[in-house]
């Protein structure tokens, strides 16, 4: 099954490219979590427009995927919808992350990405780190690259902690 439009799902290793309008619907998300293989979910920046949303009922439905999960343009995501994507089986890349979730959420997404297999691991361009989230992000075995824009001393005190 081959389909291409211009934003949306590409699979690479299993069909070619796949896409679909987002944000991204439950409905959609439901038969995409049947997909076996590795998924990339995002929209193009090209035209500096990337909004990519996912919302709780679709992460739910994602959380089912047979393999790895990778989010590309994914800003900000809600509490509900990271706490469903930690539960996915497989290992879960966000690239272009501006904000994790406060609290409980945060850590446990960011503790579903540090299990992420691989030698680095890079999250650049986000806004904050909150000290759940960096001592979730430590657990990560290889080579761990952060570009942080508000960072303070505090936080990285009580993230060793």
């Amino acid at each position: 099954f081959f389909f291409q439009a211009e934003d949306g799902i590409r699979d690479y290793k299993v069909t070619g490219v796949q896409t679909c309008a987002l944000p991204i619907s439950p409905a959609a998300a439901a038969a995409l979590a049947a997909h076996s293989g590795e998924l990339t979910l995002g929209e193009d920046d090209v035209l500096g427009r990337a909004d990519f949303k996912i919302s709780a009922e679709a992460a739910k439905c994602l959380a089912r995927h047979n393999g790895p999960l990778v989010l590309e343009g994914l800003k900000r995501i809600e509490a509900a919808a990271a706490l469903a994507l930690s539960e996915l089986n497989y290992s879960i890349k966000i690239d272009d992350i501006e904000e994790f979730p406060d609290g409980e959420p945060g850590a446990r997404l960011c503790g579903k990405i540090a299990r992420c297999p691989g030698d680095w691991l890079s999250l650049i361009g986000l806004k904050r780190l909150q000290p759940d989230c960096a001592k979730a992000l430590a657990a990560f075995k290889g080579e761990l690259r952060l570009s942080v824009d508000e960072w303070s001393d505090d936080e990285i005190g009580r993230a060793h902690v």
